[in-house]
């Protein structure tokens, strides 16, 4: 075991993320509160690595012709979080219940809102997570001096 301040940072987006998972679940069901944070940590996790730590994106060869795939596959993610979302409620074809007050159909469309504002910031922490591991993984292959090339590091790094 070697610490590494990599390894905290990553607890300080792991546990928050997790909390907010909590939260998120009693006001949006599993099913909505994981493809809400798991779209929106992808979502952050591609601009970040993209716009801001400089990976790129793989380029696909068509007809002579440079794609890039990912942007496609994020727009899609996206699609499908805010599809997701707004599914339940338009799938609702029930009739407001005789007697329901205006409050009620308030207080439900606050704990939506509650909900997805938790599940968007699990997603955020999470993304934090997934980078704070990555990032630290780099940072020991450099110091290591195996750089990008994993099979030029030491057994005793690699284990």
């Amino acid at each position: 075991f070697d610490f590494t301040w990599w390894g905290t940072v990553s607890a300080a987006g792991w546990i928050p993320s997790g909390l907010c998972t909590i939260a998120a679940v009693p006001r949006l069901g599993v099913g909505m509160a994981v493809a809400v944070s798991t779209g929106a940590a992808s979502v952050l996790s591609f601009l970040v690595f993209w716009l801001v730590l400089g990976e790129s994106m793989k380029t696909h060869r068509v007809d002579g012709h440079s794609i890039y795939f990912a942007p496609i596959y994020l727009a899609f993610i996206i699609v499908g979080m805010v599809g997701l979302v707004l599914a339940p409620g338009s799938l609702n074809s029930r009739p407001t219940r005789p007697g329901a007050s205006a409050s009620e159909g308030r207080g439900e469309t606050r704990k939506l809102m509650a909900g997805l504002v938790f599940a968007l910031f699990a997603g955020l922490f999470s993304a934090v997570q997934y980078g704070a591991v990555n990032l630290g993984k780099k940072a020991a292959q450099q110091a290591a001096g195996c750089g990008e090339d994993v099979s030029k590091c030491s057994p005793a790094f690699n284990e």
